[in-house]
């Protein structure tokens, strides 16, 4: 009986090889983990980038749009020769105010006299 195969192998051997063999496995399985996150993450920057890429195809164009549409020549032919100077009573003024509740209160104070405005001297 001294030529079986179980006494080939103490019992503290057979416990490091299955210890051995557990955390071989686990960092496998960790690793293929790994590699399929990064798989995910790299997919998901592409996606992030074709949307960028989009979105500053789209905000040139609607910036191209938006200073054809302020051109001088534009505004002019759009306002046409309605536009003049506002009326005294036209101007207002901006107040800013806090109530008893806490909540701010925004309010419209047109300008009596031409005097009321600031000047630089």
């Amino acid at each position: 009986m001294k030529n079986s195969p179980s006494s080939y192998l103490p019992p503290l051997n057979l416990l490091l090889l299955g210890v051995f063999l557990a955390v071989s496995l686990f960092g496998g399985l960790s690793q293929v983990w790994i590699q399929r996150q990064i798989s995910r993450t790299a997919d998901q920057i592409e996606d992030h980038e074709k949307t960028l890429q989009d979105l500053t195809r789209k905000n040139r164009y609607m910036s191209a749009r938006l200073a054809e549409a302020q051109r001088p020549d534009e505004l002019i032919r759009m306002v046409g020769d309605s536009l003049k100077r506002p009326d005294w009573n036209q101007i207002a003024q901006v107040e800013r105010t806090t109530d008893a509740d806490g909540n701010r209160v925004v309010r419209l104070v047109p300008y009596g006299k031409p005097m009321e405005v600031a000047f630089n001297d």
